[in-house]
């Protein structure tokens, strides 16, 4: 996602609406992402900043609910977003009333309860956090995330030999085991909506295949019957 941001930003696009909605699944078997619904987005000139106030209430960037201009940096903080809730499960900024949400955003009110972020590694919570700063220019650009020592872990533990997979590998340090835990947090979470389709039709056929088992009277043949007649 982060290398897609960065094409989009070096062209100059601003997509002004990142969200897990409009994060697309190349396929089922594919960890291919595609970002989708561009109806927001705006080419940046970079003369003068964007003023329109858009996006998603949880997700949209503080300078965007203060009406004083904002860049592509805004996306950035989506990308921050996203991640809390792909590792979490939750949004870092939630209320029933838009209104206290965006107070919570505004002042980067949130923070990673031990219950649900215990054994969640420390760079992808600074990673994070770097990326949900207020101040748009102290914001991780997408060049300086795909840098980060969490992005760097991940991507060293994908590219490693079978033998050292993710769950084979009894030679990690510990802070690479938490690198290995995020990310199968993270693959879980973006595959899980097919991963249940699929087992859920699973269920079914093997239920479907045990009920017409069940339904089927049970047979003699003639041979057997004769033999017992003779007997």
């Amino acid at each position: 996602m982060l290398d897609a941001i960065q094409y989009l930003h070096l062209q100059g696009v601003a997509h002004r609406d990142l969200k897990p909605d409009n994060i697309l699944l190349k396929d089922k078997t594919s960890d291919i992402l595609k970002i989708s619904d561009f109806g927001l987005s705006r080419i940046v000139d970079k003369r003068r900043s964007m003023q329109t106030m858009c996006g998603t209430p949880e997700y949209v960037a503080p300078e965007i609910l203060t009406s004083k201009g904002y860049g592509v940096a805004c996306d950035m903080w989506s990308c921050g977003v996203i991640l809390y809730i792909m590792l979490s499960g939750y949004p870092p900024f939630n209320s029933s009333k838009p209104r206290n949400v965006f107070d919570q955003i505004k002042s980067a009110d949130y923070d990673f309860p031990k219950g649900s972020w215990g054994k969640i590694s420390p760079s992808a919570k600074d990673l994070i956090s770097r990326l949900l700063t207020v101040n748009p220019k102290k914001r991780l650009t997408a060049e300086e995330a795909l840098d980060s020592p969490w992005m760097k872990g991940i991507s060293e533990i994908d590219t490693r030999p079978k033998s050292q997979s993710l769950n084979e590998d009894s030679t990690l340090s510990d802070s690479e085991e938490t690198i290995s835990y995020d990310a199968q947090v993270t693959k879980k979470l973006t595959k899980s909506e097919f991963e249940e389709k699929d087992q859920k039709s699973k269920s079914r056929k093997k239920s479907s295949s045990k009920s017409k088992s069940s339904r089927r009277p049970k047979t003699t043949s003639k041979s057997t019957k004769s033999r017992k007649k003779s007997k």
